[in-house]
Parts: structure tokens; sequence; C-alpha cells
């Protein structure tokens, strides 16, 4: 039991680690695509570019609009893989406590099949502001259906969770019952 707890630990720090480190990544791009493009210049001596469909264009040459779509891009990327790290350090943190096969543990193990699940509308959703954005920027750009399938495996991984999360509470309910009979 303590090498789970030491494991537990030991997984659940660096998934701190990667949650911290991925936030502050994400608040620096925001603050590039908010700042006006002096200060950009002033702060960096790379010229920061918003790169997709293999075309590279200067923040600094984006108006407000096309920040707030590039900037709603990166949220909606971001934000379920924060609230599904998020989860999965708080499920960690469950182990550690050498709470294993509890209501709580397997009510966190379907949340985080809703987060994937909850992954590939949103996932959809960026692809869909890139077009807009591109045809905003009278880019060239193609819908590429590989995008929309390449997620689609997170939607049918995020069904599983979910079902083995089910799975797993009825087994933790035939265990309770056994208990109570002993």
């Amino acid at each position: 039991m303590e090498r789970i707890k030491d494991l537990s630990k030991g997984i659940r720090v660096i998934s701190q680690v990667i949650f911290w480190a991925t936030i502050a990544f994400t608040t620096l791009i925001i603050l590039f695509l908010v700042l006006p493009g002096g200060i950009v210049r002033t702060l960096s001596s790379i010229s920061p570019k918003l790169e997709f469909f293999d075309q590279k264009i200067p923040l600094t040459q984006l108006d407000f609009f096309a920040k707030f779509i590039a900037g709603m891009m990166v949220v909606l990327s971001v934000f379920p893989f924060l609230l599904g790290l998020h989860h999965f350090i708080r499920l960690f943190r469950l182990y550690e406590q050498r709470k294993i096969f509890t209501g709580e543990n397997i009510a966190r193990i379907r949340t985080l099949g809703w987060i994937l699940i909850l992954y590939f509308p949103l996932s959809v959703s960026v692809e869909v502001l890139k077009c807009l954005l591109a045809v905003y920027l009278k880019m060239r750009v193609t819908l590429l259906v590989n995008s929309f399938q390449k997620n689609f495996g997170y939607l049918i991984v995020g069904v599983g969770v979910i079902l083995i999360s089910h799975v797993m509470n009825e087994a933790k309910k035939l265990q309770d019952e056994q208990e109570l009979i002993l």
C-alpha cells in the first residue's frame, strides 16, 4: 500500500507541475495577443507569429477581432486539458490517501470520461474558429475532415471511461453488500 501512495504522490506532483506550466504558458500566449504591438516588440527579441494552415502571420499585424478569435482558439484548446488534469490530480490525491475503491474515486473517473467527451465538440469549435479566422484574414483554406477524425477518438475513449466507471460503481455496490452480509 505504501508503494501505491508513493507512486500516486509522484504522479500527482508531476501532473501539478504540468498544470501550472500550462497555465503560465497559456497566460503568456494570451498576453502576447492582448498587449499592444509595441509592448510585444519591447518584451521579446523575437517577433511572435500566429501559425496555422502552413502560414505565419505576425501578431502585430492582427486587429482586435483576429486576436480575439485566436485567443478563443487558445482557451478552447487548453480548457478541457486543464480541467481534465485538475480532476486527474484530485484522483491521484485520493489514491495517496489510500482511497482506491470509493464512490468519490469512481465519480472522478466518470468526470474524466465526460471531459474527454467534452473535448470533441470543443476541438471541432477550434477548427471552425481556425477557418473563420483564415477567411477573415483572406487566406486560402480548406476544411480538413482529418482534424475532426483524429479527435473523434476522444469521444469514444470518453464513453469507454464512463462505462468502466459504471462497472466499477456496480462492483463497489456488490462489495458493500457482501461486507454487510459478513
